[in-house]
């Protein structure tokens, strides 16, 4: 399972719990729904937690789900350019190779 995947599970499964206690007639703060999706997240996304978590005010859940598509997005964006400037390097790296074996007399 990918980041991806596992960031989305997590908004289900605590989507799944915060209904279950509502259910129940039990209540919870946004602040502890959000707090607790946060500390969640993958090692990755530490730097967008801290963010997330020292805002004046934290996000409804439903504003976290947005910002977390937005981050997701983000990083799958990141990934691909490194990939292609990987398989760029790679390349560039093959091409300087078969010029060294040409041989001029």
């Amino acid at each position: 399972m990918t980041n991806e995947n596992i960031v989305a599970s997590y908004f289900v499964i605590i989507s799944q719990i915060r209904g279950q206690i509502q259910a129940v007639d039990e209540t919870i703060s946004m602040k502890e729904l959000v707090t607790t999706k946060l500390n969640a997240l993958p090692g990755s996304w530490d730097g967008f937690a801290v963010g997330i978590s020292s805002r004046n005010e934290f996000p409804s859940f439903k504003e976290l789900w947005t910002s977390c598509a937005q981050e997701k997005s983000r990083l799958a964006s990141r990934d691909r350019k490194e990939e292609n400037s990987q398989i760029m390097c790679n390349s560039l790296k093959k091409e300087e190779w078969r010029k060294e074996e040409v041989v001029f007399p």
